[in-house]
């Protein structure tokens, strides 16, 4: 399995977590915590491998390819303030237990997740895939 169908999978799972922290009893089961816990150890294992792995792959493809470079370190550059805050989300509702923005800063998580799988699965994984050979 290369990286791309590695992250591709990580993304279905991780989606799976953030989505099954509405299910059940919500705040009252034990599930909760550990669905966020698991949630937050994947994440922190994806986030190494994209960084250790797909990300020096484009940067050496992009010495003899620019617009690989570009495409590589727009998207470094757009994962940090997205890490931050899902770690942030992650890190808070590890505490706290719901409260009147959770809805809405859930709301914000399973979108910016959303989005930003996509896009890695329809610009950069498919130029890492022409790149590569994949």
């Amino acid at each position: 399995m290369n990286i791309v169908e590695t992250l591709t999978r990580e993304h279905r799972e991780i989606l799976e977590l953030v989505n099954a922290f509405k299910k059940g009893k919500g705040f009252e089961d034990t599930a909760w915590r550990e669905k966020l816990f698991a949630a937050k150890k994947l994440f922190l294992h994806h986030l190494e491998e994209e960084d250790s792995v797909l990300y020096p792959a484009l940067r050496e493809a992009g010495k003899s390819d620019p617009e690989i470079a570009d495409i590589a370190e727009r998207y470094i550059a757009e994962m940090e303030p997205i890490s931050a805050k899902v770690i942030s989300f992650l890190d808070r509702y590890a505490v706290e237990q719901g409260g009147p923005s959770f809805s809405r800063d859930y709301a914000e998580l399973v979108s910016l997740l959303e989005k930003r799988i996509s896009s890695e699965e329809q610009a950069l994984f498919v130029r890492y895939r022409k790149a590569f050979g994949y």
